[in-house]
């Protein structure tokens, strides 16, 4: 059995994770400095750069899920600097300890919505040159690098997985991430839905679910050197924002209000992850069509929000 730990992983993603893992048999743990509900896993309460026992915490699993970011992509361009003062000596000092423990993988979130850039067809790991457009994408980008070079130098085994735009029941929306959520959040309130451009922005949507399934798909991979180690995670097909917002109203059986307003710079026209690299070596990780996993969870969404109001 795996003894999984996942840093940075009380929020959103990581409680998915955390749950498919479990379900499965794993013996998981949980490091993050915000102190949540531990679901029942051995839960380590604490900050990576000041924690004296770290590698003694550390010595006690054999993969490390590395989930933590400082900032989004809009913050990242309102304050450049953090990004890069916080996540990369954050990301360093947690490799340096799990070299002195013993592990010798680290999965890695990345940003499959950010550091390919604007792109015509959707990315594939090793075919397309990353051209990021914001500090968010730039830094997640430069851990990538660095976590393969600690492959080559140190013999780990850490893998890369570029995650799309995921979204799910729990999705906090304080960070200004998650479209799907935020958007049938909305629809289902009847407030009004604020879109940047004219709605025609192209992406690749995800259900935390699956994002869950390609962790516990990478735990398991048997590591090739031979075989460049960062994966897509997406649903490998791109819906526009109106396409969303149309699939939404539908599943819910309310119609939108929807005001358009000046698009931002930082906003790519289109992104999408081709997966065939993924299903290849790691496995298929989506088991519907991104429009029919958009509409069931929809449907669950609404009817959670109305048992919640009565």
């Amino acid at each position: 059995m795996k003894r999984v730990l996942i840093v940075g992983g009380s929020g959103f993603i990581g409680s998915a994770i955390t749950d498919f893992l479990k379900v499965r048999g794993y013996d998981v743990g949980v490091y993050d400095k915000v102190l949540r509900n531990t679901n029942g896993v051995h839960y380590y309460h604490g900050n990576i750069l000041e924690d004296k026992e770290l590698i003694e915490i550390f010595r006690e699993y054999e993969v490390l899920i590395y989930l933590i970011s400082s900032i989004m992509p809009q913050d990242s361009m309102d304050n450049p600097s953090c990004s890069y003062s916080t996540d990369i000596p954050l990301l360093l000092h947690t490799l340096n300890a799990c070299k002195s423990a013993g592990i010798k993988r680290i999965i890695y979130s990345s940003s499959g919505g950010s550091v390919y850039g604007e792109q015509i067809a959707p990315s594939k790991e090793d075919e397309t040159i990353p051209d990021p457009i914001n500090h968010y994408a730039i830094c997640k980008l430069t851990c990538e690098k660095i976590l393969l070079l600690y492959n080559h130098l140190y013999e780990m085994e850490n893998i890369v997985l570029r995650i799309s735009n995921p979204y799910g029941l729990n999705q906090q929306l304080s960070s200004g991430v998650g479209a799907v959520t935020a958007i049938a959040k909305k629809v289902i309130s009847g407030d009004v839905i604020q879109i940047y451009g004219d709605g025609e922005n192209i992406r690749d949507y995800l259900s935390v679910k699956d994002v869950a399934k390609a962790f516990y798909l990478a735990i398991g991979w048997k590591y090739s050197s031979e075989v460049n180690p960062v994966f897509n995670v997406g649903s490998g097909e791109g819906l526009s924002l109106n396409q969303v917002i149309y699939l939404i109203s539908r599943a819910i059986e309310k119609n939108p209000c929807v005001s358009y307003i000046q698009p931002r710079e930082f906003d790519l026209k289109y992104n999408v992850l081709d997966m065939n690299k993924t299903e290849k070596y790691l496995g298929r990780i989506t088991e519907k069509h991104a429009k029919e996993e958009i509409r069931d969870f929809c449907i669950n969404l609404k009817e959670r929000m109305e048992r919640k109001s009565k």
